[in-house]
């Protein structure tokens, strides 16, 4: 076994999508622990994964990828990290392991980590209405359909919201990302994560709103783990940002792991591509210029995290590891059985 390879001056770590928090320790000798192994030293097959190696270059050559970075593991052990392609096809630059991406909604787990952590701590029962935390969702309305004249016709909610519901995507938001009635009352509200300014404001809007659905009686992608960002800022007396970084990203080490596209990390962020009308690929997003960047002064609970292959390995095996990873716990799960 060896020590990581990586091109980083920091090793990183997560904490879990488990159960619950404990404690949060530094370091620093993280790295050592964290080992790379040959395929067949945990049941893999080198010959297969070369064969992975191949279809991602082959779309890298054909034109269809601009580039990615792979990384499997297995056993807590890194078996296969590589590059293939370019992290920016316009200024030549070779994707390395190290390039920054835009994790977009993998901030969730993060942040559904943060709410329970403090519910470790006895800030609240998952039973618990969302009301009484935020009580101007004491006067919610649940959506029921439109009269023969086109009005929206609401009614009451048959239970309240609780804190699991939101958790689970079962409290009755949206994400106003279609043309229904409910959605556009999202847009017209001004719940557009281009513009809205902080998390509070986001709730208090979203407040005024029909649910789109009797809690508990469906499941719909939605704000939820905005909402549950807001509760941590409410349980923990802290920005969501700054209980993440030092509760979760700076005690474990993920010093990769950053909202937006800090100015500093900028050459190290890859450029998104999409399909050119024409064919081919096109940049739709240039780190220098991204669209993303506004998550580094305006943090939200489902989109905004900008990370590395490594450091969602890390917090990826903290999860396998029901909340710990080496020395580090920061949450508690169920024992294996």
């Amino acid at each position: 076994m060896k020590s990581l390879p990586f091109q980083r001056s920091h090793p990183p770590v997560y904490a879990a999508l488990a159960v619950v928090l404990f404690m949060a320790l530094t370091t620093a000798a993280l790295a050592k622990e964290i080992n790379v192994v040959t395929a067949e030293n945990v049941g893999l097959s080198t010959d297969r994964l070369s064969r992975l190696g191949k279809a991602l270059q082959d779309d890298v050559d054909q034109g269809t990828l601009a580039g990615s970075v792979v990384l499997i593991a297995r056993h807590g052990s890194i078996a296969y990290c590589r590059a293939f392609g370019m992290a920016d096809i316009e200024s030549d630059i070779k994707m390395r392991t190290d390039h920054l991406f835009r994790m977009y909604s993998m901030i969730k787990p993060i942040t559904s980590t943060a709410l329970l952590m403090l519910y470790k701590e006895g800030k609240f029962q998952l039973t618990d209405p969302l009301e009484k935390y935020i009580p101007a969702f004491q006067d919610v309305k649940v959506f029921r359909g439109v009269d023969e004249n086109g009005a929206v016709v609401l009614e009451d909610p048959r239970r309240k919201i609780t804190i699991q519901d939101v958790f689970r995507h079962t409290a009755g938001f949206s994400y106003g990302s279609t043309d229904e009635p409910v959605d556009r009352a999202y847009l017209e509200a001004g719940i557009d994560f281009g513009k809205i300014g902080s998390l509070k404001e986001l709730v208090d809007a979203l407040a005024t709103l029909p649910l789109l659905y009797q809690p508990g009686e469906r499941w719909v992608y939605s704000v939820s783990h905005d909402v549950q960002a807001y509760l941590v800022e409410y349980f923990s007396g802290m920005p969501f940002d700054e209980y993440v970084h030092t509760k979760i990203f700076q005690p474990l080490g993920m010093n990769d792991s950053f909202f937006g596209v800090p100015k500093e990390y900028v050459s190290r962020f890859t450029t998104v591509y999409g399909p050119a009308e024409k064919g081919g690929l096109q940049a739709i997003d240039k780190p220098e210029s991204s669209h993303y960047a506004r998550y580094t002064e305006h943090p939200f609970g489902g989109i905004g995290l900008s990370s590395t292959a490594y450091d969602y390995y890390l917090l990826s095996q903290m999860l396998l590891d029901r909340g710990r990873l080496n020395n580090v716990r920061i949450l508690e799960g169920r024992p294996s059985s």
